[in-house]
């Protein structure tokens, strides 16, 4: 038979509690649960957005990026403008500015990139930056010291040797005028001379009835003075050159020097063009080159500014006399000076230094006689 226990009404432990959850706490927990679910579903939208505008973002930044790339190789020396529409999540426009008045070498680049988003917001990445205005492909040449024995090409796309003033005449020929009835013409691939002209040609067709074949090599440079009341030489010597042809004969022309970029007229300062023909290409020609007509009635001296860059060779740097020389000859500079001490200035530039060249003090007259001749020889004036 079953008997109900019932407490022991002398035990001293207290009646086992009843276990569960009262229906207050069931509601409170419901209430939070619904609340928290609530509000996870608001912001979902939100979080959803964001990470959409987040990837759109970032294909704005990478478009313009990509345009920043493409005008960084831009050359052309006007400003120019431009936009495009791409589409991926949405439609971007994609607008840019290229700036070159800033500075003579720098350009401004400018591009945006517009889009809306999916609740028909506008957003905009803009990326700016300030780059230098010349093929960046330049700047790997520069690493390259120029060697005058293979055909590197100038910005004209020609040989090194080509000197700046001569201009194009097409098929790969340019000319180079050296007064109103003296021009040679040169082969943009090679720099040699291939023809001299009795007239200063303009165009190909003009070749035939004024220039005949030749194979030549040029000597040319500028000559200044330290104080404007010096008088000019009256021409170029050529009588200590070794190794010339009789015929044709070699040349030199002296007149006024121009800015090869403007055409202007540099003051105080003259150009000499020497065309020389060598009896034997592979020998080349040697000696010293001097200036004719310097007076010997005074202090008089010819002072030649030689170069000091270490990748030039001796004959580069104007170091006369000249050792076979095969190849053309530019920058061969002088400077007419006034010195009872027979000495030159300082140079006053550290790429190059003033070395006496001809000494025309009438303190010597044999040596002013023998440095200073009166008179250019073999000049073709």
């Amino acid at each position: 038979m079953n008997r109900s226990r019932r407490p022991n009404a002398h035990s001293s432990r207290p009646p086992h509690p009843l276990a569960g959850f009262a229906l207050v706490e069931v509601l409170v927990a419901c209430v939070l649960l619904a609340t928290g679910l609530v509000a996870l579903a608001a912001m979902h939208p939100q979080l959803s957005r964001s990470a959409d505008l987040a990837r759109q973002r970032s294909e704005a930044v990478r478009l313009a990026q990509t345009q920043m790339e493409n005008l960084r190789v831009v050359t052309q020396f006007d400003a120019s403008a431009g936009n495009d529409t791409h589409s991926s999540n949405t439609t971007y426009t994609r607008s840019w500015r290229l700036d070159t008045t800033l500075t003579r070498t720098l350009k401004t680049v400018a591009v945006d990139v517009d889009w809306n988003d999916r609740t028909e917001q506008s957003h905009r990445v803009s990326l700016r930056t300030v780059l230098w205005r010349d093929d960046p492909s330049w700047s790997g040449g520069l690493t390259h010291a120029p060697d005058l024995a293979h055909a590197w090409q100038r910005p004209h796309d020609r040989h090194l040797q080509i000197p700046l003033p001569a201009v194009s005449l097409g098929a790969g020929r340019s000319v180079l005028r050296v007064d109103n009835s003296l021009a040679v013409v040169l082969d943009d691939s090679t720099g040699e001379i291939v023809m001299v002209c009795d007239a200063a040609v303009t165009n190909l067709a003009a070749l035939a009835a004024h220039c005949q074949m030749a194979s030549g090599l040029l000597l040319t440079g500028h000559i200044t003075r330290s104080e404007p009341g010096l008088p000019w030489p009256t021409g170029v010597d050529i009588s200590g050159l070794a190794g010339l042809a009789d015929s044709p004969p070699s040349t030199c022309r002296l007149g006024d020097a121009v800015d090869p970029a403007t055409g202007a007229a540099l003051p105080d300062h003259k150009r000499y063009v020497c065309l020389l023909f060598p009896s034997n290409a592979d020998a080349g020609w040697s000696g010293r080159l001097r200036l004719a007509g310097v007076p010997t009635d005074g202090d008089h001296l010819v002072c030649r500014i030689e170069l000091t860059a270490r990748e030039l060779d001796n004959n580069q740097r104007n170091a006369q006399d000249y050792r076979a020389v095969k190849a053309h000859l530019s920058a061969q500079n002088h400077l007419l000076h006034r010195s009872a001490a027979g000495t030159c200035p300082d140079a006053g530039a550290d790429d190059h230094q003033l070395v006496l060249h001809q000494d025309c003090r009438a303190s010597d007259p044999r040596r002013a006689a023998s440095q200073c001749p009166a008179m250019a020889v073999r000049s073709g004036a």
